[in-house]
């Protein structure tokens, strides 16, 4: 089965809440929001993984980034940053129709080339804006003419058992209708499917979102809880298929 590989995962923080703004230390890499409220960390190492703040408060604690191949090895070990570039952008547009006459889009962004013990190469993109983040895998030809890819296993850990309002879908074929009942995050078990928003409160003026875009003709993302911690991972329908099961993308010429 032939699927395009861009995805983007996005964290929207709602709360009482130039140049671009990275810090890179050795192999580690900050990145600020336009306004400086917001701070993404970037570790690469042995693992790769991310930490999200807002205000000084920790929102997201740190969560690792990996993706299965098809071969069954991991990609998001072992890895030395290659390169680092960093971008912002400040637009404003005028939707077709909504609440709002202008939307703007302003972000800053680092974009993180890196290679394995395998010396596999592949990018990582990481956004953040005054009110939110987001992350993205970069793959091309550095890789091979195709990408089967078996399972992605991005994590959101956080540091209590926050209340949260789950959509406990527990299918991949339902019409995403369902209520969201107010839960605390150990009340979700390792089998639930959860669809996306998940929304979590993180204190009194402070809650994030977890959702996605940018996604096209590509798995949805679903989440669940990981083990008995305050982490939640990703959840696929391929998740549970036979050993051969995955994905597959033949890269487009000229990539």
């Amino acid at each position: 089965m032939d699927k395009d590989i861009p995805m983007y995962r996005i964290l929207i923080f709602c709360a009482v809440f130039v140049s671009v703004s990275v810090i890179a230390f050795s192999d580690e890499v900050m990145v600020k929001s336009p306004d400086n409220s917001v701070e993404m960390h970037i570790t690469v190492g042995a693992t790769l993984s991310y930490s999200v703040k807002m205000d000084g408060k920790t929102v997201i604690a740190d969560s690792k980034l990996q993706i299965e191949l098809g071969d069954g090895t991991i990609l998001g070990e072992n890895l030395n940053i290659l390169a680092k570039k960093t971008d912002q952008c400040d637009q404003t547009w005028t939707p077709v129709c909504g609440r709002k006459t202008a939307i703007v889009n302003r972000y800053n962004q680092a974009s993180i080339q890196v290679k394995d013990d395998r010396q596999r190469i592949f990018s990582i993109e990481f956004r953040v804006c005054n009110d939110g983040v987001g992350f993205r895998y970069v793959f091309d030809k550095q890789l091979g003419d195709k990408l089967a890819i078996r399972q992605e296993h991005n994590e959101f850990s956080f540091e209590a058992d926050y209340t949260c309002w789950p959509s406990f879908l527990n299918s991949y074929t339902t019409e995403h209708q369902s209520l969201y009942p107010q839960e605390q995050l150990s009340a979700i078990s390792p089998e639930d499917i959860i669809g996306l928003p998940l929304t979590i409160k993180i204190s009194d003026k402070s809650y994030c979102s977890i959702a996605e875009a940018a996604l096209e003709d590509w798995a949805g993302m679903y989440v669940t809880r990981q083990g008995h911690s305050n982490s939640l991972v990703e959840s696929h329908e391929f998740k549970g298929a036979s050993d051969s099961f995955s994905f597959n993308k033949r890269f487009p010429e000229g990539t």
